[in-house]
C-alpha cells in the first residue's frame, strides 16, 4: 500500500554562505582490487559539499510512485527518507540539505566538515553507511514479503557525486532537487526506466498477445496451427503444446 507524502528538503538551514570552499584536491590512494570507481582520484573526499545520486537496482520503481507532480512514498521509500535523515545524528560533521527520494533513484546535497576522524573517503563511508542500512531494511521486508523482491541487492552498485563548489551551483542543484518529481516524465533517471529488465510490473498490464520462440533465430519460427476451443482428435493434438 502506498501512503500519500510529499518530497520535502529536511528541516534546518538550506541556503549555502555567500562562498564556498572547495574541499582539498590531494589524491587519495586506491588498492588495486578495488573495481572501478567513479570517484575523481584527484579530489579530498575528506569534507566539502557535494550533490550525490543513487539507483535502485534494475532501474525499479521501489520506493513509491509519482502521482500528478509530487512523489508519494510506499513503505520502504518512507524507511530509505528516515534512514538518511538520522544519518548525522550517528555520524558528526554529516550536515543535510535538499534531498528527494524518487520511485527508483534518491538525490541529495550534503556537507561534510573536517573531522580529525573522517576517513580517507568520508564522503564514500558514509554512502555506504546509508546504502548499506537502507539495503538491511529492504532485506528484511523482501523476507516478509512486504515488498517486490528483485533480488538481493536494493541499489546499484556505487553512486554518483559531484563537488558542489560555489553557492550558484548549490542552489542550482536545489532546484533540481525540489522540481524532480514534476519533472519525472523527463528525468534521466525516471519515467524512462520504469519499464526494463523483464519488469515484473508489465504482469499486470492488460494482456493483449504474445509470440513464443520456437528457437533462437528469427528464421526458426515456423507457422503452427493454434489449439481452438472446442477442438478435438489430431487437430486439436497438432495444436496442442
Amino acid at each position: 500500500m502506498i501512503a500519500e507524502k510529499a518530497a520535502r528538503a529536511p528541516e534546518g538551514r538550506l541556503e549555502p554562505p555567500a562562498t564556498i570552499t572547495p574541499a582539498g584536491t590531494g589524491a587519495v590512494a586506491t588498492p588495486a582490487h578495488w573495481h572501478k570507481s567513479l570517484r575523481n582520484p584527484n579530489i579530498n573526499y575528506r569534507a566539502g559539499w557535494w550533490a550525490v545520486t543513487v539507483q535502485v537496482a534494475k532501474n525499479k520503481s521501489l520506493l513509491g510512485a509519482i502521482v500528478g507532480k509530487r512523489v508519494v512514498l510506499n513503505a520502504l521509500g518512507r524507511a530509505v527518507e528516515a534512514y538518511w535523515r538520522a544519518l548525522p545524528a550517528k555520524y558528526p560533521g554529516l550536515e543535510l540539505f535538499d534531498f528527494v527520494v524518487m520511485p527508483n533513484h534518491f538525490h541529495a546535497l550534503l556537507r561534510i566538515h573536517q573531522m580529525p576522524t573522517h576517513h580517507e573517503h568520508q564522503l564514500g563511508f558514509l554512502m555506504s553507511r546509508f546504502k548499506g542500512g537502507s539495503s538491511f531494511i529492504y532485506g528484511r521486508m523482501r523476507r516478509a514479503g512486504e515488498v517486490e523482491d528483485i533480488g538481493e541487492h536494493l541499489w546499484q552498485r556505487d553512486y554518483w557525486d559531484c563537488l558542489v563548489s560555489s553557492a550558484e551551483a548549490f542552489r542550482g542543484w536545489q532546484k533540481y532537487i525540489r522540481e524532480n518529481p514534476a519533472n519525472w516524465s523527463s528525468d534521466r533517471y525516471g519515467a524512462c526506466t520504469a519499464y526494463t529488465w523483464g519488469d515484473t510490473e508489465l504482469l499486470n498490464r492488460p494482456r493483449v498477445a504474445f509470440v513464443a520462440s520456437q528457437g533462437f533465430y528469427a528464421s526458426a519460427l515456423k507457422p503452427r496451427k493454434l489449439w481452438a476451443k472446442g477442438a478435438t482428435g489430431a487437430a486439436g493434438a497438432a495444436g496442442g503444446g
